[in-house]
């Protein structure tokens, strides 16, 4: 099994209600797994999970047209250029879509009969807690794991000025992933997962104990270096 490859975050603060939506894709055994991570600001903030099953020979019978409308029928806002996803996506079959047009609710479970038209084998929705938590858990991977790469270019090469810069600037995510560690959010995450709530493919290296307190560590050292 892969790890989870990141196709894009949708920030759409401009709308009423703003959401982000975190799109992922994962090789999983004889299929791949689409993970669609979205939280809405309603009043208290709605965490809503969506993995969506395809059939492993998926990319080799669909085209990018097709891959496009899929996402945008689980409302993926279409933001994100044809050049990158191709990018981030290079098993993709550039071309026009060729499945049917459905209904908004069409991947619903009363479809089930229909989603083979589409190479879904199955759709699992997930809410509330165990939601918040993987999409939080995701985000606080995502800092952790750019958190790492500058590390590594400052201490391992000689990083040119943008990336000293980079560095820095990325102090305000940095605090972000301390507040985590140190807040109640990293204990009620690492319970969940001690109980078993989260999938086997879930990233999760935040949840380590030694993980982000080395990183956060070896980042502050590292600015007193270099400041």
């Amino acid at each position: 099994m892969n790890l989870i490859k990141h196709i894009v975050t949708v920030n759409s603060s401009d709308r009423e209600p703003s959401s982000i939506t975190d799109v992922s894709i994962i090789r999983e055994n004889e299929l791949w797994r689409l993970i669609i991570s979205r939280r809405t600001e309603v009043g208290d903030p709605i965490f809503e999970r969506t993995e969506i099953l395809l059939t492993g020979d998926y990319f080799e019978k669909f085209t990018s047209g097709d891959f496009r409308f899929l996402l945008s029928d689980f409302r993926v806002p279409g933001i994100i250029s044809d050049g990158k996803l191709m990018e981030v996506l290079p098993m993709l079959r550039e071309g026009e879509q060729s499945v049917p047009e459905t209904y908004h609710d069409g991947f619903m479970d009363r479809n089930r009969d229909k989603w083979k038209f589409f190479g879904i084998t199955d759709v699992i929705e997930r809410r509330n807690n165990i939601a918040e938590a993987m999409f939080r858990i995701g985000e606080m991977e995502r800092i952790l794991d750019n958190l790492n790469c500058l590390m590594l270019t400052v201490k391992n090469t000689e990083p040119s000025e943008a990336e000293i810069n980079a560095f820095f600037n990325f102090l305000p995510e940095v605090e972000k992933l301390g507040k985590y560690y140190a807040g109640s959010d990293w204990k009620n995450d690492f319970a969940l997962d001690e109980a078993g709530e989260f999938p086997s493919y879930l990233k999760r290296g935040v949840l380590s104990e030694d993980g982000v307190y080395t990183a956060l560590e070896c980042y502050y050292e590292l600015i007193e270096e270099l400041g």
